[in-house]
């Protein structure tokens, strides 16, 4: 089993690409995106392994934007016809950065509520579940203020 070195947060993508391979253009198709790389997928393309550093474009409709960067494949399989590069992101512009990390961002939350969503409605449907009714203890009593604990304060 191979070490998963992914630092960020991926998510799922059906995107459109454009890899500039030797100021070749090759359509590929990004399969998960994350604010430091992507893994993108590429159909009949060049059949020896590709060169370290590629340019990259690829248009954000959330923003009505298109995003350029500079980018090393750290990852290169063939799977049937296709190819899978491992792309890390290395050169951007520092407002196409941004954007890429609320676009990752956004689709963290999209996905994230539709998981707690999930897990909320099974509990509904399933008593056994559900959290144990809520449980109050007394309050402790108050000491007098010489021996209470002081916190420091800090600014």
């Amino acid at each position: 089993m191979t070490q998963n070195r992914r630092t960020s947060f991926r998510m799922p993508q059906d995107r459109l690409i454009t890899e500039f391979v030797k100021d070749r253009p090759f359509l590929s198709t990004a399969v998960n995106l994350s604010r430091t790389g992507m893994y993108t997928l590429r159909s009949n393309g060049f059949f020896s392994p590709p060169p370290r550093i590629v340019q990259l474009q690829f248009d954000v409709p959330e923003a009505n934007e298109t995003i350029w960067a500079s980018a090393e494949i750290l990852y290169f399989q063939r799977h049937g016809q296709d190819i899978g590069t491992g792309i890390r992101f290395r050169n951007m512009a520092r407002c196409h950065r941004e954007l890429l990390a609320d676009l990752v961002e956004d689709g963290r939350r999209k996905m994230m509520r539709a998981l707690l969503g999930d897990i909320l409605s099974q509990r509904k449907n399933a008593p056994h579940l559900a959290p144990p009714p809520h449980i109050t203890a007394p309050l402790p009593t108050p000491r007098d203020s010489a021996s209470a604990i002081r916190w420091p304060r800090v600014f």
